[in-house]
């Protein structure tokens, strides 16, 4: 309803109806399934395939999802119903290499010391979460660094389909520089699509 509200003072016409776990802690869904219901929310954002955590305060468990990037559940947020209510669109992973984290952490300490525009422009702390299962790794603007910007390219190019996590509070001007530069390329490639209710079509329809 907030957000619904801030849509109307600037006069736009976006309809709230999705959704992405804080800490992607969507389990069980059975929480969840009646407020989605309630407040018209179809689409989810909160899968990050094989990864899981059981913490305090953090629990999450997508190491058994369906292979599809994007497909539809009910009950389940990790089985696949052709017939559920609700649309899930994956987070992305990619799999690297020792070297090329060997290369990304090296480059990072060249940057922090050379070059302020490394550093984080938020103050904001995250909470520990495994953005690394070796060897995966998910995708996402913040770790998003020079050595791993092929990486991204084939995987757009592979699957059709790149869903990106960030945090404003973990991003560097270096990170959107890259991802400027991330975009430059792919549109001189490819056809970009970005409303995620036309990619959830379209992929789930092709089918």
């Amino acid at each position: 309803q907030y957000l619904q509200s801030i849509y109307e003072e600037c006069g736009v016409n976006y309809t709230v109806d999705g959704y992405r776990a804080g800490g992607w802690c969507i389990q069980p869904f059975s929480f969840f399934k009646s407020l989605f219901i309630e407040f018209n929310i179809k689409y989810d954002f909160s899968v990050l395939p094989g990864f899981k955590m059981q913490h305090d305060y953090i629990y999450y468990d997508f190491s058994k999802v369906p292979e599809d990037v994007v497909y539809r559940f009910e009950e389940d947020i990790c089985i696949k119903n052709n017939n559920g209510s609700f649309i899930e669109l994956t987070i992305s992973t990619i799999k690297t290499n020792r070297f090329l984290v060997m290369c990304d952490k090296v480059l990072r300490k060249i940057l922090l010391h050379i070059y302020h525009g490394s550093r984080c422009m938020g103050d904001g702390v995250g909470v520990a979460f495994p953005v690394r299962k070796w060897p995966r790794e998910m995708v996402s603007i913040e770790l998003l660094y020079l050595p791993e910007l092929p990486i991204y390219l084939r995987k757009l190019h592979k699957e059709d389909y790149l869903h990106f996590i960030s945090h404003p509070k973990m991003l560097s001007i270096h990170n959107l520089e890259l991802f400027e530069l991330f975009l430059k390329i792919v549109t001189t490639r490819w056809h970009i699509i970005s409303d995620y209710r036309r990619i959830a079509d379209e992929m789930l329809n092709c089918r």
